[in-house]
Protein backbone atom coordinates (compact mmCIF):
# COMPACT_ATOMS: atom_id res chain seq x y z
CA UNK A 1 0.00 0.00 0.00
CA UNK A 2 1.28 3.57 -0.91
CA UNK A 3 2.20 5.59 1.81
CA UNK A 4 0.42 9.17 0.81
CA UNK A 5 2.19 11.33 3.09
CA UNK A 6 4.26 13.95 1.46
CA UNK A 7 7.47 14.76 1.68
CA UNK A 8 10.11 17.22 0.23
CA UNK A 9 13.48 16.18 -2.16
CA UNK A 10 15.42 18.01 -4.97
CA UNK A 11 16.30 15.84 -8.21
CA UNK A 12 19.91 15.09 -8.00
CA UNK A 13 20.36 13.17 -11.52
CA UNK A 14 17.68 12.64 -14.51
CA UNK A 15 18.63 9.26 -16.84
CA UNK A 16 16.27 7.18 -19.23
CA UNK A 17 13.30 8.56 -16.80
CA UNK A 18 14.13 8.09 -13.99
CA UNK A 19 15.15 10.62 -11.14
CA UNK A 20 17.81 10.01 -8.50
CA UNK A 21 16.00 12.45 -5.40
CA UNK A 22 18.32 13.73 -2.14
CA UNK A 23 15.80 14.21 0.70
CA UNK A 24 16.14 16.85 3.62
CA UNK A 25 17.67 14.33 5.64
CA UNK A 26 20.24 13.44 2.86
CA UNK A 27 19.01 10.34 1.67
CA UNK A 28 19.33 9.07 -1.90
CA UNK A 29 16.11 7.64 -3.56
CA UNK A 30 15.44 5.63 -6.94
CA UNK A 31 12.06 7.83 -8.47
CA UNK A 32 9.87 7.94 -11.16
CA UNK A 33 7.17 10.97 -11.79
CA UNK A 34 3.55 11.03 -11.90
CA UNK A 35 2.44 11.16 -15.36
CA UNK A 36 1.08 14.85 -15.52
CA UNK A 37 4.94 15.86 -14.63
CA UNK A 38 6.46 13.41 -17.06
CA UNK A 39 4.80 15.13 -19.87
CA UNK A 40 4.43 18.21 -18.85
CA UNK A 41 5.95 21.08 -21.47
CA UNK A 42 8.68 21.98 -18.67
CA UNK A 43 10.10 18.63 -18.02
CA UNK A 44 11.54 17.87 -14.45
CA UNK A 45 15.22 18.82 -14.41
CA UNK A 46 18.44 18.43 -12.37
CA UNK A 47 18.35 20.96 -9.45
CA UNK A 48 14.36 21.36 -8.98
CA UNK A 49 13.14 20.79 -5.96
CA UNK A 50 10.12 18.26 -5.70
CA UNK A 51 7.25 16.85 -3.38
CA UNK A 52 7.58 13.01 -3.56
CA UNK A 53 5.41 9.58 -1.84
CA UNK A 54 6.57 6.87 -0.96
CA UNK A 55 6.10 3.44 -2.44
CA UNK A 56 7.36 0.73 -0.88
CA UNK A 57 6.40 -1.90 -3.26
CA UNK A 58 7.05 -0.43 -6.72
CA UNK A 59 10.57 -1.13 -8.54
CA UNK A 60 11.78 2.43 -6.77
CA UNK A 61 11.26 3.78 -3.75
CA UNK A 62 9.28 6.96 -4.27
CA UNK A 63 7.06 8.92 -7.19
CA UNK A 64 7.55 12.37 -7.65
CA UNK A 65 3.69 14.35 -7.43
CA UNK A 66 4.46 17.80 -7.67
CA UNK A 67 7.41 20.06 -8.74
CA UNK A 68 7.66 23.82 -6.82
CA UNK A 69 8.34 27.05 -8.24
CA UNK A 70 12.24 27.46 -9.78
CA UNK A 71 14.25 29.87 -7.74
CA UNK A 72 15.82 30.01 -11.60
CA UNK A 73 16.77 28.18 -14.70
CA UNK A 74 19.91 27.50 -16.26
CA UNK A 75 19.37 26.56 -20.08
CA UNK A 76 22.20 24.71 -21.31
CA UNK A 77 22.44 22.53 -19.74
CA UNK A 78 18.94 22.61 -18.04
CA UNK A 79 19.72 23.14 -14.31
CA UNK A 80 16.61 24.35 -11.48
CA UNK A 81 17.70 26.37 -8.21
CA UNK A 82 21.38 26.79 -8.88
CA UNK A 83 23.43 29.20 -5.97
CA UNK A 84 26.86 29.59 -7.87
CA UNK A 85 28.08 28.97 -11.22
CA UNK A 86 31.58 28.32 -11.03
CA UNK A 87 32.89 29.06 -14.66
CA UNK A 88 36.42 26.55 -15.72
CA UNK A 89 38.97 28.67 -18.05
CA UNK A 90 41.53 26.60 -19.62
CA UNK A 91 44.96 29.39 -19.87
CA UNK A 92 46.08 27.14 -22.36
CA UNK A 93 43.56 24.86 -24.61
CA UNK A 94 41.24 25.30 -25.58
CA UNK A 95 41.84 29.28 -26.56
CA UNK A 96 39.58 31.62 -24.82
CA UNK A 97 36.31 32.77 -26.07
CA UNK A 98 35.36 35.61 -24.41
CA UNK A 99 31.77 35.59 -26.69
CA UNK A 100 30.91 32.57 -25.17
CA UNK A 101 31.94 33.21 -21.59
CA UNK A 102 30.47 36.57 -21.69
CA UNK A 103 26.90 34.47 -23.02
CA UNK A 104 27.23 31.95 -19.99
CA UNK A 105 28.11 34.76 -17.49
CA UNK A 106 25.38 37.18 -18.56
CA UNK A 107 22.67 34.25 -18.83
CA UNK A 108 23.44 33.29 -15.02
CA UNK A 109 23.71 36.56 -13.55
CA UNK A 110 19.72 37.47 -15.37
CA UNK A 111 18.80 34.34 -13.12
CA UNK A 112 20.62 36.07 -9.58
CA UNK A 113 23.23 33.25 -9.84
CA UNK A 114 26.53 34.52 -8.41
CA UNK A 115 29.40 34.01 -10.84
CA UNK A 116 33.09 32.10 -9.59
CA UNK A 117 36.07 31.84 -12.03
CA UNK A 118 38.36 28.69 -12.23
CA UNK A 119 41.69 29.54 -14.45
CA UNK A 120 42.32 25.66 -15.29
CA UNK A 121 45.40 23.73 -16.40
CA UNK A 122 48.33 26.12 -14.83
CA UNK A 123 50.96 23.02 -15.05
CA UNK A 124 50.83 22.94 -18.53
CA UNK A 125 53.32 25.15 -19.65
CA UNK A 126 56.00 27.67 -17.82
CA UNK A 127 55.03 30.70 -19.77
CA UNK A 128 51.29 29.74 -18.70
CA UNK A 129 52.31 31.87 -15.50
CA UNK A 130 52.35 35.22 -16.93
CA UNK A 131 48.71 34.25 -18.91
CA UNK A 132 47.48 33.03 -15.63
CA UNK A 133 48.87 36.56 -13.94
CA UNK A 134 46.93 38.45 -16.96
CA UNK A 135 44.14 36.64 -16.92
CA UNK A 136 43.22 36.96 -13.03
CA UNK A 137 43.76 40.52 -13.34
CA UNK A 138 41.86 40.92 -16.36
CA UNK A 139 38.62 39.38 -13.94
CA UNK A 140 39.30 39.89 -10.47
CA UNK A 141 37.68 43.08 -9.88
CA UNK A 142 34.50 41.61 -11.37
CA UNK A 143 34.01 37.84 -9.99
CA UNK A 144 36.00 35.72 -7.22
CA UNK A 145 38.92 33.81 -8.68
CA UNK A 146 41.14 30.61 -8.26
CA UNK A 147 43.82 29.85 -9.97
CA UNK A 148 44.29 25.71 -10.29
CA UNK A 149 45.28 22.78 -11.42
CA UNK A 150 43.63 19.55 -11.13
CA UNK A 151 46.62 17.26 -11.91
CA UNK A 152 48.92 19.42 -9.18
CA UNK A 153 46.62 19.23 -6.70
CA UNK A 154 45.86 22.82 -6.39
CA UNK A 155 42.74 23.12 -5.14
CA UNK A 156 43.51 24.87 -1.72
CA UNK A 157 41.08 27.82 -2.80
CA UNK A 158 38.13 25.07 -3.98
CA UNK A 159 38.30 23.33 -1.42
CA UNK A 160 38.10 26.31 1.20
CA UNK A 161 34.82 27.72 -0.98
CA UNK A 162 33.32 23.76 -0.60
CA UNK A 163 33.26 24.33 3.28
CA UNK A 164 32.04 28.00 3.34
CA UNK A 165 28.25 26.67 3.40
CA UNK A 166 25.50 24.88 1.46
CA UNK A 167 25.12 25.91 -2.01
CA UNK A 168 24.24 24.31 -5.09
CA UNK A 169 27.20 24.72 -7.51
CA UNK A 170 27.39 24.04 -11.16
CA UNK A 171 30.34 23.52 -12.84
CA UNK A 172 30.60 25.07 -16.52
CA UNK A 173 32.76 25.98 -19.30
CA UNK A 174 34.53 24.98 -22.59
CA UNK A 175 34.78 21.56 -23.79
CA UNK A 176 37.61 20.01 -22.47
CA UNK A 177 38.89 23.19 -19.95
CA UNK A 178 39.22 20.20 -17.57
CA UNK A 179 35.66 20.64 -15.86
CA UNK A 180 35.37 16.56 -15.00
CA UNK A 181 38.95 16.29 -14.23
CA UNK A 182 38.56 18.11 -11.64
CA UNK A 183 35.15 17.08 -10.48
CA UNK A 184 36.96 13.33 -10.14
CA UNK A 185 39.93 15.33 -8.16
CA UNK A 186 37.57 16.35 -5.78
CA UNK A 187 35.66 13.65 -5.22
CA UNK A 188 38.75 11.52 -5.21
CA UNK A 189 37.62 9.09 -7.58
CA UNK A 190 36.47 8.42 -11.52
CA UNK A 191 33.29 9.74 -10.90
CA UNK A 192 33.66 10.75 -14.90
CA UNK A 193 35.49 9.91 -18.04
CA UNK A 194 37.96 12.42 -19.17
CA UNK A 195 39.49 12.37 -22.32
CA UNK A 196 42.10 14.69 -24.03
CA UNK A 197 41.76 17.55 -26.53
CA UNK A 198 41.41 17.04 -30.29
CA UNK A 199 44.83 17.36 -31.49
CA UNK A 200 43.23 18.62 -34.83
CA UNK A 201 40.19 21.23 -33.77
CA UNK A 202 42.00 22.29 -30.26
CA UNK A 203 38.93 21.56 -28.97
CA UNK A 204 37.28 19.34 -25.73
CA UNK A 205 35.81 16.12 -26.62
CA UNK A 206 32.29 15.35 -25.48
CA UNK A 207 32.78 13.29 -21.60
CA UNK A 208 29.83 14.77 -19.60
CA UNK A 209 26.37 13.22 -21.36
CA UNK A 210 24.30 14.72 -18.49
CA UNK A 211 23.97 17.27 -15.26
CA UNK A 212 24.39 15.37 -12.30
CA UNK A 213 24.69 16.80 -8.67
CA UNK A 214 27.55 15.40 -6.15
CA UNK A 215 28.16 15.99 -2.15
CA UNK A 216 31.03 18.21 -2.46
CA UNK A 217 32.16 19.61 1.73
CA UNK A 218 28.92 21.04 2.71
CA UNK A 219 28.21 21.89 -1.30
CA UNK A 220 26.40 19.78 -3.81
CA UNK A 221 28.62 20.33 -7.42
CA UNK A 222 27.29 19.45 -10.71
CA UNK A 223 29.18 18.81 -13.26
CA UNK A 224 27.67 19.51 -16.76
CA UNK A 225 28.59 18.81 -20.75
CA UNK A 226 30.77 21.28 -21.84
CA UNK A 227 29.61 24.10 -24.69
CA UNK A 228 31.40 23.89 -27.69
CA UNK A 229 29.16 26.73 -30.01
CA UNK A 230 27.82 30.44 -29.17
CA UNK A 231 23.94 30.37 -29.36
CA UNK A 232 23.08 33.76 -28.27
CA UNK A 233 19.44 33.27 -29.44
CA UNK A 234 18.61 30.56 -26.51
CA UNK A 235 19.39 32.68 -24.39
CA UNK A 236 17.21 35.65 -25.12
CA UNK A 237 19.64 38.49 -23.98
CA UNK A 238 19.03 42.03 -24.62
CA UNK A 239 22.00 44.48 -25.90
CA UNK A 240 21.03 46.35 -23.07
CA UNK A 241 21.59 43.06 -20.58
CA UNK A 242 25.03 42.88 -22.13
CA UNK A 243 26.34 44.66 -19.44
CA UNK A 244 25.28 41.87 -16.65
CA UNK A 245 28.38 40.19 -17.94
CA UNK A 246 30.55 43.47 -16.67
CA UNK A 247 29.70 44.39 -13.09
CA UNK A 248 32.82 46.31 -12.86
CA UNK A 249 31.84 48.47 -15.67
CA UNK A 250 28.31 48.32 -14.76
CA UNK A 251 29.60 50.21 -11.39
CA UNK A 252 30.37 53.61 -13.70
CA UNK A 253 27.14 53.46 -15.22
CA UNK A 254 25.50 55.71 -13.42
CA UNK A 255 27.30 58.92 -14.00
CA UNK A 256 26.51 58.42 -17.61
CA UNK A 257 25.02 61.74 -19.53
CA UNK A 258 21.81 59.71 -21.66
CA UNK A 259 20.10 57.11 -19.57
CA UNK A 260 19.70 55.05 -22.39
CA UNK A 261 23.65 55.12 -23.18
CA UNK A 262 25.30 51.19 -25.01
CA UNK A 263 28.55 52.26 -23.54
CA UNK A 264 30.09 51.88 -26.63
CA UNK A 265 30.52 55.08 -28.11
CA UNK A 266 28.39 57.86 -26.80
CA UNK A 267 29.66 61.30 -25.49
CA UNK A 268 29.87 61.60 -21.82
CA UNK A 269 30.12 57.92 -21.02
CA UNK A 270 31.21 57.79 -17.69
CA UNK A 271 32.07 53.52 -18.29
CA UNK A 272 34.22 54.60 -21.62
CA UNK A 273 36.06 57.12 -19.62
CA UNK A 274 36.35 54.96 -17.12
CA UNK A 275 38.13 52.32 -19.18
CA UNK A 276 41.55 53.70 -19.86
CA UNK A 277 43.99 51.42 -18.38
CA UNK A 278 45.06 48.35 -20.08
CA UNK A 279 43.25 45.19 -18.51
CA UNK A 280 40.08 47.15 -17.82
CA UNK A 281 40.29 48.83 -21.15
CA UNK A 282 40.51 45.44 -22.71
CA UNK A 283 37.32 44.01 -21.03
CA UNK A 284 35.61 47.46 -22.36
CA UNK A 285 36.45 46.11 -25.92
CA UNK A 286 35.32 42.60 -25.22
CA UNK A 287 32.24 44.35 -23.55
CA UNK A 288 32.07 46.21 -26.75
CA UNK A 289 32.26 43.04 -28.79
CA UNK A 290 29.71 41.14 -26.79
CA UNK A 291 26.97 44.00 -26.87
CA UNK A 292 27.41 44.91 -30.77
CA UNK A 293 26.87 40.52 -31.05
CA UNK A 294 23.68 40.36 -29.11
CA UNK A 295 22.41 44.01 -31.52
CA UNK A 296 23.59 41.57 -34.92
CA UNK A 297 21.92 38.75 -33.12
CA UNK A 298 18.69 39.84 -31.97
CA UNK A 299 16.64 40.14 -35.77
CA UNK A 300 17.05 35.94 -35.25
CA UNK A 301 15.14 35.48 -32.28
CA UNK A 302 11.96 33.47 -32.50
CA UNK A 303 9.10 34.18 -30.38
Amino acid sequence: MTTEKRQTAFIAKVLNGLFTVITVEGRELSATAKGNLRYHKSPLCVGDEIDYILTPQAETAAQIVACRQRRNMLLRPPLANIDELWLVISLFEPEINFLQLDAVICQALQQQIKIRLLLSKVDLDNAEQARSTYISSYFNQAFKTAIISAKMQQLDTITAWCREKELKVALSGLSGVGKSTLLNTLLGSEYMLTQSLSSKLKRGKQTTRHSQFFSCGKIWLADTPGFSALDIAKFRLRPAEAILAYPDLAEFTAGCYFNNCSHTHEPKCAVIAACQSSFIRERWQNYCNFYNYIVSEEKKYVY
